[in-house]
């Protein structure tokens, strides 16, 4: 039989605290920034891999700065460079190793030396390192680093300095709070999200109560121990490895883990009271098996007394079991009509409602008439597309994807790209649909021209004269426009002409992954030169939702 312990350590509890914060930190948040870091680091070292040949670069000519941020680069961290003699007090970089092989290497470009020693993204890439790379390398999402700084400087660096006294109540829920807020701005998968919220949500209660003292079972107890050594441990090997600062994890760890052992040691002794006790019960059940068997002795002489009593009520029975037979078959029948209905019921509902999804189909198809006039639609007064082509040929089928893909998603916002090459006619096929379905789109057809942040302003400007949004300056226009663009209560159209600059400018970004658009009844058709997989990157939109122009043979021309 398993039984709850109540047993307490003898530690202060904010020690109790300290301790729980560094178990979730060290066996629940930094194995899951490991695994959340090392493909964006990789991703990273690709891109400059190819763009800048970092894996060859030699002094005077290497890659000084980071290319988006412009972050100055250390690398004093990498190939055994700080074992260079300096001259005067100042490194000798002209004696510096600059080739950058991995992407592990390359993370450390963006940390100070004393924590860039680790060898992988593995148990020697601690949760400082790990807060410092989401922190200083830009391609992580600014949410992200927002709530990384707040736990590296709230959670992080007090638990590793071992003040204790500033743990009390409130910093223990607000390091959870935090810890809990990261974890969701990672954005994981719905079931590796779960999994680590739960063992958080785990550590905050069960662990918690175990060092308060509390009733707990004896596998959480087991649980605190291991990770208690495990800790303990890491702090062991930090120390002997490169951060001073672990010596001090390592004495406390020493100290409140001599605590818990003596409480473990307690327990060892409570069970043993038990398991005497479930000797001196099991002893007393034997004396209860025998007069349980002079019980039956007796009982079984007054059956024999009473057969007699029951061959004269053996008549009344039967009859009274068969009416019983009756009522359960009856219940039974009149359950299967009631469960029948149910069915009935859901099944006109569920009919009902493909009658709705067809009748809204039928609508969304209806409104989706191709209109093929070359002159501006009348009565349309938000309509920007340029003129249309008098030659448009073919395509037809890249028309057909588009309007199934549009009326597929109907009221939902959704963002589609067109991708080729400069002059196979991505942005005359973008013309065509926006003429064809301007009676889609009620709330309006819109062009903005992403050649040039130049281009944009002024196709933002045009617009925002017409729709009154003018503000004091451009980046209050844009603001304005959006806003305005988000309140439309009908379908509308954007389509986002030649976004091919290298880097997307800081407008570009908010016109495309702004949040602004959100729960919109929007449709955004992009046109750029870029391949799928880099849009599917920069952009943040699916391959299966880029179609992708080849330029047209002759014969097809």
């Amino acid at each position: 039989m398993k039984t709850t312990l109540i047993i307490n350590a003898d530690i202060e509890d904010n020690q109790k605290r300290w301790l729980i914060i560094g178990i979730c930190i060290q066996s629940v948040l930094a194995p899951t920034l490991r695994k959340f870091t090392e493909p964006v680091a990789r991703n990273f070292y690709n891109v400059i891999h190819n763009t800048h040949a970092i894996q060859t670069q030699t002094y005077p000519n290497q890659l000084k700065r980071c290319p988006n941020s412009g972050r100055t680069l250390n690398y004093e961290v990498i190939n055994n460079n700080h074992l260079i003699t300096r001259g005067r007090r100042q490194p000798d970089v002209g004696k510096y190793d600059y080739k950058v092989t991995s992407h592990v290497e390359f993370s450390k470009l963006f940390l100070t030396t004393s924590i860039a020693q680790y060898t992988a993204f593995d148990e020697t890439c601690d949760l400082s390192t790990l807060l410092g790379i989401i922190i200083n390398i830009d391609r992580f999402p600014q949410p992200v680093q927002n709530v990384a700084l707040k736990v590296r400087s709230f959670v992080r660096n007090p638990w590793a300095h071992c003040n204790f006294d500033e743990w009390d109540t409130i910093k223990y829920q607000t390091a959870f709070q935090l810890l809990h807020q990261l974890v969701r701005c990672l954005q994981l998968n719905t079931t590796d999200e779960a999994n680590v919220l739960a063992e958080l949500t785990k550590w905050e209660t069960n662990g918690f109560m175990f060092l308060q003292g509390y009733a707990v079972n004896q596998q959480v107890v087991k649980e605190i121990r291991q990770q208690t050594r495990a800790l303990a441990d890491y702090a062991l090997k930090m120390k002997s490895s490169m951060d001073s600062i672990f010596a001090q994890v390592h004495y406390a760890m020493l100290k409140i883990n001599g605590e818990i052992m003596l409480a473990c040691s307690r327990i060892s002794s409570i069970e043993s009271k038990q398991n005497e006790q479930q000797t001196d019960i099991g002893n007393l059940n034997k004396d209860v098996i025998d007069l349980y068997d002079r019980s039956l002795a007796i009982e079984n002489i007054q059956k024999e007394h009473g057969i007699k009593i029951e061959e004269n009520v053996s008549n009344t029975a039967a009859v009274a079991k068969n009416v019983e037979e009756l009522k359960i078959t009856n219940e039974f029948t009149a359950k299967n009509v009631s469960k029948l209905e149910n069915e009935n019921k859901i099944m006109k509902e569920d009919i009902s409602d493909i009658k709705t999804d067809i009748t809204e189909i039928k609508g969304s198809i209806k409104d989706f008439r191709n209109y093929m006039p070359m002159s501006k639609p009348r009565g349309k007064t938000l309509f920007y597309p340029p003129n249309r082509s008098q030659t448009f040929v073919a395509r037809e089928m890249e028309l057909c994807k588009l309007k199934e893909s549009c009326i597929g998603k109907n009221n939902a916002n959704h963002t589609l790209v067109i991708c080729g090459l400069g002059g196979c006619g991505k942005t005359t096929l973008a013309i065509e649909f926006a003429w064809r379905s301007q009676e889609f789109y009620p709330a309006g057809v819109f062009w903005m021209s992403a050649e040039t942040q130049d281009t944009l302003e002024d196709s933002f400007t045009t617009l925002a004269i017409d729709v009154d949004t003018t503000g004091k300056d451009f980046r209050e226009t844009f603001k304005r426009t959006l806003k305005w663009f988000s309140n439309l209560n009908k379908r509308w159209l954007l389509v986002v002409d030649n976004i091919d600059e290298e880097y997307l400018s800081d407008n570009t970004k908010e016109l495309l992954l702004g949040s602004w658009k959100r729960n919109t009844r929007g449709h955004i058709l992009i046109t750029s030169r870029r391949e799928p997989n880099e849009v599917e990157e920069s952009m943040v939109v699916r391959i299966e939702d880029c179609i992708s122009l080849n330029v047209f043979e002759k014969e097809e021309g």
